[in-house]
């Protein structure tokens, strides 16, 4: 799918792993999982087929964990982020994920405005948990959102 600028939106290939995990880093964002759920994940990549964003989930059951939304710094503000939450959206929906969970420090009013809500971590059930975000990469300080996922239609 291509978006604004020329950029294409595409799943994440075995061949993206090295990039979409500097990526991620250089943000700040934790790196354990990826290589494991990098089936999960959509890139975008600008005309020159560099990586210019990242979007990942974890799927467990009937839940899912997003994670890994990363921009490339001159790509930003540019609704990209949007384009990438949006697309990942749509995959856990089609893969029948019915609670979609996010931990963050830095988006929670971001995040907001994509219809997810603040959640109690002690309210946090089911196999999401077993996530390594949840278990020891994101601190216990950050934020949890929720967003249920409509599966019927």
């Amino acid at each position: 799918m291509t978006v604004e600028s020329g950029l294409t939106l595409s799943p994440a290939t075995p061949s993206d792993l090295d990039s979409v995990v500097g990526l991620v880093r250089s943000a700040g964002l934790p790196t354990d999982g990826i290589a494991e759920n990098l089936q999960h994940f959509k890139v975008a990549r600008d005309p020159a087929g560099r990586l210019a964003g990242v979007a990942g989930a974890e799927i467990y059951g009937d839940q899912a964990l997003l994670r890994s939304v990363c921009i490339a710094p001159e790509y930003r503000g540019k609704a990209l982020g949007s384009r990438l939450t949006g697309a990942i959206m749509d995959y856990v929906r089609d893969a029948g994920c019915k609670e979609v969970y996010l931990l963050t420090t830095t988006a929670a009013g971001y995040f907001a405005r994509k219809g997810f809500a603040r959640v109690d971590r002690s309210a946090v059930s089911g196999p999401v948990l077993k996530s390594v975000e949840f278990a020891t990469a994101c601190p216990k300080t950050a934020t949890v959102m929720l967003a249920q996922m409509d599966t019927t239609g």
